[in-house]
């Protein structure tokens, strides 16, 4: 855990495998759904602004309440190529997030009205409550936004008043881990680069933080999810910190989710049904 007077809780009890973007579709929620009741999660991060999200949040509790593992589930803050949830961000033009790449370079500028980044992540959390009944156990961002500059002061402050207890996800990794690493390593060590400010950040104020990190990856489909999946937990098992391993399962998506923009649709059903099947290392 990052500090010693953190009141935030944070399952050390071994690896946590996360499944990000519950919410966004039915597809995503369906693998999620069987997966936690497989018993091979043991974290769902739910974008509370989601195309399926009220449709799917009640399925979510109930399986829950019934999973094998327990289950912890957080908010996926985010600010790129979906829906805002208010209407107070200025570069969400036409009722739409900006790209990434848009949002990195003004983050690096300075130039976000943190303002309304407030608003908005205010928003997301108290719509997870009233999604949920409960606060999230933890905060994360899609495409990682909430380590970029500007953002993560204000995911932190918003955090600490709205979600007092959550903890957040680092993406953190130490030089050997990064070399070690089956592929996108550049990419990683960004990532780790931009966890160094945030955890500092994260020591000052109390709140805890996984210790280690691995997931990143290209989502090509000619790379084969099994192969890095066990690389991954071989790695986190070597470490005595406890370790997150992020994952995007997915059912085949329908027709009627065409209009929804998901860039690594056709990797979803790869990590799913690894996830699924006996191989897979982790859970029940």
């Amino acid at each position: 855990m990052a500090a010693a007077r953190s009141s935030h809780r944070l399952d050390t009890q071994g690896l946590t495998v996360c499944a990000d973007d519950f919410g966004l579709k039915p597809s995503v929620d369906e693998a999620i759904l069987e997966l936690v009741g497989r018993g091979r999660l043991n974290a769902v991060s739910c974008m509370s602004g989601g195309n399926s999200i009220e449709t799917s949040a009640p399925r979510l509790r109930a399986a829950l309440a019934d999973a094998p593992l327990p289950v912890q589930i957080g908010l996926h803050v985010t600010l790129t190529e979906y829906a805002p949830v208010t209407d107070q961000l200025s570069f969400a033009t036409n009722g739409q997030l900006p790209t990434l790449g848009w949002l990195m370079k003004h983050c690096f500028l300075g130039t976000p009205d943190r303002q309304a980044l407030r608003i908005e992540v205010a928003r997301q959390i108290a719509l997870f409550i009233e999604l949920f009944d409960q606060p999230p156990a933890f905060i994360d961002g899609h495409q990682h936004v909430h380590l970029l500059p500007a953002i993560r002061d204000v995911v932190i402050e918003t955090a600490s008043m709205d979600a007092p207890n959550a903890w957040m996800r680092s993406c953190r990794l130490g030089l050997w881990d990064l070399v070690s690493l089956p592929t996108s390593r550049g990419k990683a060590a960004f990532l780790s680069w931009l966890s160094i400010a945030f955890e500092r950040r994260l020591r000052r104020q109390g709140i805890a933080f996984n210790r280690a990190f691995f997931g990143v990856n290209d989502f090509r489909t000619d790379q084969e999810f099994s192969k890095l999946m066990r690389h991954w937990t071989d790695l986190a098992a070597r470490k005595n910190d406890v370790a997150l391993i992020m994952c995007h399962p997915g059912k085949e998506s329908g027709p009627e989710e065409v209009s929804i923009p998901d860039p690594i649709r056709n990797r979803r059903p790869q990590e799913f049904a690894y996830l699924a099947s006996e191989e897979c290392a982790f859970g029940t």
